[in-house]
């Protein structure tokens, strides 16, 4: 009873949330700790959520609208109503600014202020719009953490840098990424999401980027790719590019495959035009109204490395933009209540694993 009970409070709070930020943008923070419930309002509201987390096993869910953004510096799981606006369904997005993700701090037994250990690990955010940059790692916040996923999320920008080697278990899963740039980077997994950009230094990066469209790649180092659409790629016959890894890849353009070692390549598709993949022209970056599904009598040509199509669809998480938590898609209110005072109410949600 007290999970049901949860769940309806959550579907009243983003049925409240998907209203207000239509009309008012009044945004709303709910924080859930076990049978204790918060609610905050206000774009601080994310703010004095995350502020109020005591630990891992938190959950903050937020409405739609805009919110200023806390640093991250303590785990626990974050969930947005969508990454995209759909009007049709009455469905706003959330949208958050920069994130900063760095540790927290203790006074350790020689009285010296240190960072804490392990109070990174474990975070996961989901359906959220991140307007500005987002920094996984970079040169002025190096961080240690595992256990970390960004899911069903839309970036402006997103950064794996120097220092990213203290990562371990790192997973974006149906994210849309308009640039992301990578240096030195390590443990981290990309699984099928759309990226307009990935590009970095001619570093030693350790990437698996698998089922994922790629609509343009410069140079981002070391990385495997598999199960992907690539659109545009280019090399520069850097070193540490001609030791990526391709398999199962469609290629519509681009020189990349031409530096890679030989013994790195496998069973890819070069030449292929939009048509012959989508039946489409799709254009040259992420356009929200096309699904990107590869045509039916592609998709039993182009099968993968693990007998799925290649492409979002295909692999372990075919892509999707709704959130795991309930999203409201149509509601019926009676205007009346019953002679005994009910009131019917007919709500449908949606949520994906």
């Amino acid at each position: 009873m007290k999970k049901i009970s949860f769940l309806f409070t959550v579907i009243i709070f983003i049925l409240s949330g998907n209203r207000a930020s239509a009309q008012t943008e009044l945004q709303s923070a709910t924080l859930q700790q076990g049978d204790k419930t918060s609610i905050y309002y206000g774009k601080d509201a994310f703010i004095s959520a995350f502020n109020a987390v005591t630990g891992v096993t938190d959950v903050i869910t937020l409405s739609s609208g805009t919110f200023n953004s806390p640093t991250f510096n303590k785990a626990c799981t974050v969930y947005g109503a969508g990454c995209e606006t759909d009007e049709s369904k009455g469905i706003y997005s959330t949208n958050v600014g920069e994130i900063t993700i760095q540790h927290g701090t203790e006074v350790n037994g020689e009285g010296e202020t240190v960072n804490k250990t392990n109070d990174l690990d474990g975070i996961h955010i989901e359906g959220i719009v991140f307007t500005e940059s987002v920094n996984i790692c970079d040169y002025y916040r190096i961080v240690t953490l595992k256990d970390f996923t960004l899911k069903r999320c839309k970036f402006n920008t997103l950064y794996a840098m120097n220092g990213s080697w203290h990562l371990s278990d790192v997973n974006i899963i149906n994210c849309i990424i308009g640039h992301m740039y990578t240096d030195q980077t390590n443990n981290i997994s990309i699984y099928n999401s759309i990226i307009n950009i990935l590009e970095g230094n001619q570093n030693d990066n350790k990437l698996l980027i698998k089922n994922c469209i790629l609509f343009n790649i410069n140079n981002p180092g070391v990385a495997t790719y598999k199960d992907n659409v690539i659109l545009e790629s280019y090399a520069y016959m850097s070193d540490t590019f001609k030791a990526s890894f391709f398999e199962k890849n469609i290629f519509r353009g681009g020189d990349a495959l031409k530096y890679v070692n030989d013994s790195n390549t496998k069973d890819n598709w070069t030449g292929k035009n939009d048509i012959a993949i989508f039946g489409e022209e799709i254009g040259n970056e992420y356009d929200p109204s096309k699904t990107y599904a590869i045509k039916a009598e592609a998709a039993g040509t182009y099968i993968g490395t693990d007998g799925t199509p290649v492409g979002i669809y295909g692999g372990l998480y075919p892509f999707t933009k709704t959130p795991s938590n309930p999203q409201i898609i149509s509601k019926e209110i009676d205007v009346k209540s019953t002679l005994d005072g009910k009131l019917k109410v007919s709500i449908k949600v949606e949520a994906q694993k």
